[in-house]
């Protein structure tokens, strides 16, 4: 079960927008990796709480 935080609204190009998410697991061995996927080219980004600029005007799916 997870929640993700997102903007919601329309951010500029070269403007940081902040992420966040939660996120639990039933395992009690288990670890939780965050990981992030903008949709916009550029490596994914690793961590529950991070920031990300958009290079161009667009629109993204973020996985």
């Amino acid at each position: 079960m997870g929640t993700v935080t997102a903007p919601t609204t329309s951010i500029n190009e070269g403007t940081f927008a902040q992420f966040s998410a939660t996120a639990t697991d039933p395992g009690i061995n288990d670890s939780l990796t965050y990981t992030w996927n903008f949709g916009d080219g550029f490596n994914p980004i690793s961590g529950r709480d991070i920031t990300h600029t958009f290079a161009d005007n667009g629109t993204y799916k973020i996985l």
